[in-house]
């Protein structure tokens, strides 16, 4: 698989409205990497590093700064961003936890009879 495959099975995988902005990231990383242009060496070398850093990897370019992190720790970083959107999340598990802390808990035939 080419390169260029790798990146639009990828970025078939993301929502719509993410795929602009992976294919702007693209883009850059095709033309140019700070002084040096792109190879496909380099390329692995960046995805070696990005599935070693969870982090991921920051490219700066012009002034502007990217972070390159493998389509797993992006799924779980979207994720983790949608449960934080659900209001009273964490009081909600809070909650939760000390209700089983209390033994206030349910049996699975309690739950689903």
């Amino acid at each position: 698989m080419t390169i260029l495959e790798k990146a639009v099975s990828t970025m078939q995988q993301l929502p719509i409205e993410k795929q602009q902005e992976a294919l702007n990231f693209i883009e850059f990383l095709v033309f140019k990497l700070g002084d040096r242009q792109l190879d496909a060496a380099n390329l692995d070398e960046l995805c070696d590093r990005a599935a070693k850093v969870p982090e991921g990897v920051e490219i700066i370019h012009d002034n502007r700064s990217y972070v390159l992190v493998t389509h797993e720790e992006w799924e779980s970083l979207t994720e983790t961003a949608e449960l934080m959107k659900v209001p009273n999340l964490l009081a909600q598990v809070q909650s939760a936890r000390q209700e089983y802390q209390n033994g206030e808990v349910l049996t699975m035939e309690q739950m689903f009879g």
